[in-house]
């Protein structure tokens, strides 16, 4: 992804507007302070789109973690269970009869344990695989909103300005773009990368997010 992008970068053609600019001396870094602003300003921007997928997004209903409670054996056959998905794991002492270090009654609770277990372990990997999912393609249309950004360094304002006449950007673009499609809702493809195919809602607010960058 980012060899397209430098290729897209690197390949467009100079303009006019660079016979206005005044030479680089020899000595001058070639990172120039307004530089540094821009690269610090979008990191710090895309740190904290990170740190809200990973402490806010969970808040929201329809990304919330099941509850780590737990039941008793007892309350679990008695069938209070919600909004718990695990049980207390069974004790000799308080399911066998007194000395007894085994019964039917303990290893059926034993069994309960183990499915239950695997049930909560299941949906906590289901809610991570939704928020991962959601993130990765929120994070890629940073990128990609970014591309665009980085084609001007000295504060012009139309970032669009001569990306029609960059053919090889444009065709970068669409392949990064392209290749991101498949990555997500092509199911062997994101079985690979370990994500999931989102909803047209979250693809929305993928990009929305994504092209707020512009505005750092």
């Amino acid at each position: 992804m980012d060899s397209f992008a430098a290729l897209a970068l690197a390949t467009e053609s100079p303009t006019r507007s660079l016979l206005d600019q005044k030479p680089n001396g020899r000595e001058e870094p070639l990172i120039s302070g307004r530089m540094w602003i821009h690269i610090i300003g979008q990191a710090g921007y895309q740190i904290f789109i990170g740190l809200f997928f990973m402490f806010a997004i969970p808040l929201l209903p329809g990304y919330t973690y099941p509850d780590d409670c737990r039941r008793t054996c007892a309350q679990w056959n008695a069938g209070v269970q919600a909004p718990c998905l695990q049980l207390v794991k069974p004790d000799a002492v308080n399911i066998c009869p007194p000395g007894v270090l085994d019964c039917p009654e303990l290893q059926a609770c034993m069994n309960t344990f183990n499915e239950q277990a695997t049930v909560y372990e299941e949906a906590v990997h289901a809610v991570d695989m939704k928020i991962n999912s959601f993130f990765f393609n929120a994070f890629i249309w940073l990128q990609l909103a970014n591309l665009l950004n980085a084609r001007k360094i000295n504060d012009e304002w139309n970032i669009f300005e001569g990306v029609l006449s960059s053919s090889v950007f444009l065709s970068m673009y669409a392949l990064i773009l392209v290749l991101q499609i498949i990555i997500m809702e092509v199911p062997f493809m994101n079985t690979i990368f370990g994500i999931q195919a989102i909803t047209p809602e979250q693809w929305g607010l993928c990009i929305a997010i994504g092209f707020s960058c512009i505005i750092i």
